[in-house]
């Protein structure tokens, strides 16, 4: 029985043409920048000269189909059509996995975050990101670094943890912090960042205005091997409920209801065999 990484992204859509789903999914380990666009009608006036003059022209003018010129008046302002989801946001939620068998996948994660935040600023240029990456155990998996079995009396976190500083940063965790679906923004523990993540505006996620994107993605989605079997279903529920969500939740801002929404899961599980 071996073990793989199954990483899959789901992408909540709602741009498009008239024969587009509204919405689409795929178990893919890139996302794909589609855009399309819609077709234009002209319609054109022609006039025709006539040396009869009076009731004949008027006559020949009806019978031949010639279009009529009417004035009118402007076209009333109907606001911008774009459907919701189309309007030059997304937000990214990832949900990674932190079991203990995710070591040789966290290096491989670290490696792929400068190229993952290149896509974003090429493939999505025209786009203002929301980045996050959501707790999906509901602890804090540092509270192992400040046990007896470690910083208490080893004075450090263990061979994998050597740059968390003991009880340096405990007083900046938070009840958000131990909250299924809340960003991340202080990963402990082995092959963890080890540091609390500076990020702006002090929010739990990554927007535009970040100023070192990459090191930032890199301190939220490097999230160790401490964490306990994910449950990421009832984490991505959470991490775009409302509670979490409103003004006062730990996601606040985070949640634009005019964006793009893409769900990406990394996580290795087994290889089952099918009789």
């Amino acid at each position: 029985m071996t073990r793989r990484l199954a990483l899959a992204a789901v992408v909540a859509l709602g741009c498009g043409n008239d024969s587009s789903p509204a919405f689409s999914s795929t178990g893919v380990t890139s996302v794909a920048h589609t855009s399309s666009s819609s077709g234009s009608t002209t319609t054109s006036t022609s006039t025709s000269n006539s040396t009869s003059g009076g009731v004949e022209d008027s006559a020949a003018a009806s019978s031949s189909g010639a279009a009529s010129t009417f004035d009118m008046a402007p076209p009333p302002d109907l606001g911008d059509p774009t459907p919701a989801g189309c309007k030059g946001k997304i937000d990214f939620v990832f949900a990674i996995s932190a079991l203990g068998t995710m070591a040789t996948e966290q290096d491989q994660l670290v490696a792929s975050l400068p190229g993952f935040i290149e896509t974003i600023a090429s493939d999505f240029a025209d786009f203002d990101p929301h980045v996050i990456s959501i707790n999906t155990d509901g602890t804090w998996r540092g509270q192992q670094c400040e046990s007896p079995d470690y910083c208490l009396n080893m004075g450090n976190c263990g061979p994998h943890a050597l740059d968390y500083e003991c009880g340096k940063y405990v007083d900046q965790v938070w009840t958000c912090d131990k909250t299924l679906g809340a960003g991340l923004v202080f990963n402990a523990g082995s092959f963890a960042y080890n540091k609390p993540c500076d990020l702006y505006d002090g929010n739990r996620y990554i927007t535009a205005d970040q100023s070192d994107p990459v090191e930032a993605f890199q301190c939220i989605a490097q999230v160790g091997t401490w964490g306990d079997d994910p449950t990421l279903a009832d984490s991505l529920v959470a991490a775009v409920s409302p509670e979490l969500n409103g003004p006062e939740g730990c996601n606040a801002g985070f949640l634009r209801p005019d964006a793009l929404l893409v769900f990406v899961f990394i996580r290795d599980n087994e290889e089952q065999s099918r009789h």
